[in-house]
């Protein structure tokens, strides 16, 4: 099922054929990302303060990472169009969409609890990043039915869309 050829698909360009090095290479280099992400979690669990929130927030951003280093090996089923592949791809692709602003967000809090420890407003944190989650959410849902963040064709293609620079700026 993986090694798919030109020749299963009929008449196409092989650009349409999924790369099957490339995706193994992903889950390689994904996959020895999460040992370094799980290695640096153990290790920040052990030896820091459970009660610290520098702590928890950054144990919070490994956890986020995780999910994300997940999706997007899921989102890399790019070009195959047998059976669950492009289910992954829709599902890697919108949830990679949507979390793109979270990662951000938490560094954020991480380094404005780190500067102003005692003077944390957290809940203007929250409702502000919040929001850029609520609106980033919204237009992702929208790009499923306009493209404008992106698309997948029939051949279970990733495209850019005219606004992928959209949830870049909300990110940041």
């Amino acid at each position: 099922m993986l090694n798919q050829t030109i020749e299963d698909y009929g008449n196409i360009n092989s650009k349409y054929v999924g790369d099957i090095m490339g995706l193994q290479a992903n889950v390689i280099i994904n996959g020895y990302s999460l040992l370094l992400l799980i290695a640096m979690y153990i290790h920040s669990k052990k030896n820091s303060d459970e009660k610290s929130e520098l702590n928890r927030i950054f144990l919070m951003m490994i956890r986020i990472l995780f999910v994300l280093l997940f999706f997007d090996v899921m989102s890399r089923c790019d070009g195959y169009i047998l059976s669950f592949f492009p289910l992954f791809n829709q599902i890697g692709n919108f949830m990679v969409f949507v979390m793109n602003p979270i990662l951000p967000l938490f560094w954020f809090y991480y380094v404005y609890t780190y500067i102003w420890e005692e003077n944390v407003n957290r809940q203007k944190i929250f409702i502000n990043g919040g929001l850029i989650v609520g609106i980033n959410t919204l237009l992702v849902i929208i790009s499923q039915y306009t493209g404008w963040y992106y698309y997948i064709d029939s051949k279970n293609i990733y495209y850019r869309g005219s606004l992928f620079i959209i949830p870049n700026l909300l990110a940041m």
